[in-house]
Order: C-alpha cells, then sequence, then structure tokens
C-alpha cells in the first residue's frame, strides 16, 4: 500500500452555506518537491473535467503554511474501499 501523501475531510461553506470536501496536503510530506508537484497536477486536472461522477474543483489554496483543494462533496465510499471489495466492471 502507497504512504498517504493527502487527506480528505468533510467541512462546511460557511460563506455560500453548502457541504465540502477539503483535501490537506500533509505536512510531513509537504516538503518533498515531487509532492507538491503531484498535488497541483491532481488540481489542475481536476479542474479540467467535467463529469457527474468526478468532484468538482472549487478552490485551491495555502493556509498557515498547509496546501489545500476545496471540491464538491460527494457522498459514498472511497475509491480505496471499493478497489477492496473486488476488481470493477466495465458499468
Amino acid at each position: 500500500m502507497p504512504e498517504e501523501w493527502a487527506r480528505s475531510i468533510r467541512a462546511r461553506d460557511t460563506r455560500l452555506d453548502r457541504v465540502v470536501a477539503i483535501k490537506v496536503l500533509l505536512e510531513h510530506r509537504a516538503t518533498s518537491p515531487q509532492v507538491r508537484e503531484r498535488f497541483e497536477r491532481e488540481a489542475r486536472a481536476i479542474s479540467s473535467l467535467s463529469y457527474p461522477h468526478i468532484c468538482a474543483l472549487y478552490d485551491i489554496g495555502q493556509q498557515d503554511g498547509i496546501d489545500h483543494l476545496v471540491m464538491e462533496f460527494l457522498e459514498g465510499e472511497t475509491l480505496a474501499h471499493r478497489l477492496g471489495k473486488g476488481s470493477l466492471g466495465p458499468d
């Protein structure tokens, strides 16, 4: 299993009164230029996509030295959890 480099949490956007997912780059991994680049590549990739089963990216930033992405919150299980149940079919 690969080492965890980011963590997602459920939060509330108080300005727009909506539930969001905030993905934060873990502090001990943020010192790696490769991990920071991966985080930024992920943000660019997400922002270029529009599909019902892909979270929309609302914001990217840094606060108190912590890099974060603010995304649409989708209810359900994680991809890792789902893959733990077996392979996915083509549908």
